[in-house]
């Protein structure tokens, strides 16, 4: 029962990390722009330079981050960049100028990069046997925090229109300090003992070698060989590189793209708020089931689903396509990245898996950034842009769909995984 109670709070904590660092300090700012725009005087050139700031920070900083973790700890990583978000948030609601925003604005997505994947790995770490399943329930924080945020944020406005947005980054940053606090007694994992030491857990007085294990040669402070050159981790850099692309593209434009086709703005943003609210389950979900069938097999299947979803209102623009797109999106979404966070984490030896998890984040962010802009320019120059568009997100996707199938070579298998298999 104990240890039943420290998982639950445990996770819980975790979600709320989530929470912060995702749903306030990199999807807050759409929702909150409209007012801190207004209030600043903001050209939309400036609200964008904005937005890209927080996404460079991101994407400049997780690789290092992991690389971070690995050596000094997870724990510490994630609670360091938990804290610099915090930070943010804070000064946003105080800031009189584009100049300080965006100094912050890009702090916050650093903080962002040292919090999310060595979070990933803390709990990978904490719970090999089930790394799936806590990893798809932790990435619900992110959905909560844009349900969080879709309400607080229009109802401070509307108490007090002039600084309601100001109050909005006030209140996420008290949310913040109140989570790291949190964050602060969540146990260290231990990292120090050797391979050896772990074996004779697994059985008592069984001598093992080191070099006996797939995988030996990865462990050790040499992280090219093992992650940066790792093939295989390779691999899920670019799946996951595809599956940025494709990311971005139905919350930028989804919306959008069933007002162009005749749908209310009124039940387009029904159906948009159906998809948010199954992200909150889809990562549990997905993790669950990779846990109870196998990572890489569920993995393809929710590929395969979110392709459908991209895929539907391409051929048919109906309310009944855009709402089946909807909740498949909302459904998958998740599930999709914590999945490949966990074949990730299968990849390489534990010690090594915040780095990993940085390293192939990296190719997301990248992802992410050239997605949204070729859609963007696809909607504006082609015919049928919006078709075009979702169009290009399902075949990228269908693209790292096809490339699981290239993975080659025996996964690591770290002791306690071993013990997992043994028991």
């Amino acid at each position: 029962m104990n240890r039943r109670w420290t998982l639950v709070r445990e996770l819980a904590i975790g979600i709320l990390i989530n929470l912060v660092v995702l749903g306030f300090a990199r999807f807050a700012y759409g929702v909150i722009l409209p007012f801190m725009q207004k209030s600043l005087g903001l050209s939309y050139t400036q609200a964008g330079i904005l937005g890209a700031a927080t996404a460079l920070g991101y994407v400049g900083f997780v690789i290092p981050a992991g690389a971070v973790a690995s050596r000094i700890g997870s724990k510490i990583t994630f609670a360091s960049g938990l804290l610099l978000c915090t930070v943010s948030l804070f000064v946003l609601g105080w800031t009189q100028s584009f100049w300080t925003a965006l100094v912050w604005m890009f702090l916050a997505g650093v903080g962002t990069s040292f919090s999310y994947t060595p979070l990933v790995g803390y709990f990978m770490e904490r719970y090999p046997q089930i790394r799936a399943t806590v990893t798809g329930i932790i990435s619900g924080g992110a959905g909560v925090g844009m349900l969080v945020v879709g309400f607080i944020v229009p109802f401070l406005n509307h108490l007090s229109p002039e600084r309601g947005w100001r109050d909005a980054w006030l209140l996420f940053s008290v949310v913040g300090m109140l989570t790291f606090a949190l964050a602060l007694t969540l146990a260290p994992v231990k990292r120090k003992r050797d391979l050896n030491e772990e074996m004779q857990d697994v059985s008592a007085g069984e001598a093992k070698s080191h070099d006996n294990l797939p995988g030996a040669r990865d462990i050790g402070p040499d992280l090219r060989a093992a992650v940066y050159l790792n093939p295989r981790v390779l691999l899920y850099g670019w799946i996951y590189f595809t599956i940025g692309l494709s990311y971005l593209i139905p919350p930028t434009f989804l919306l959008a793209f069933m007002i162009h086709a005749g749908m209310t703005p009124a039940l387009a943003g029904t159906w948009v708020s159906l998809n948010g609210l199954l992200g909150i389950l889809s990562g549990p979900l997905w993790g669950i089931l990779a846990d109870r069938f196998g990572i890489r097999g569920v993995f393809r299947l929710s590929i395969l689903l979110n392709m459908v979803a991209l895929f539907l209102p391409m051929f048919r623009d109906s309310a009944l396509s855009f709402l089946i797109a909807s909740l498949l999106l909302g459904l998958t979404v998740g599930g999709v990245i914590a999945l490949l966070l966990a074949s990730v984490s299968q990849q390489v030896n534990m010690r090594d898996v915040p780095a990993a998890l940085g390293y192939v984040t990296f190719y997301f962010g990248m992802g992410q950034l050239l997605g949204p802009m070729i859609a963007g320019w696809m909607i504006d120059s082609w015919n049928h842009g919006f078709a075009a568009a979702f169009g290009f997100a399902g075949a990228a996707l269908g693209l790292g769909l096809l490339m699981t199938f290239l993975e080659r070579g025996e996964k690591v298998v770290t002791a306690i995984q071993k013990q997992s298999i043994d028991s």
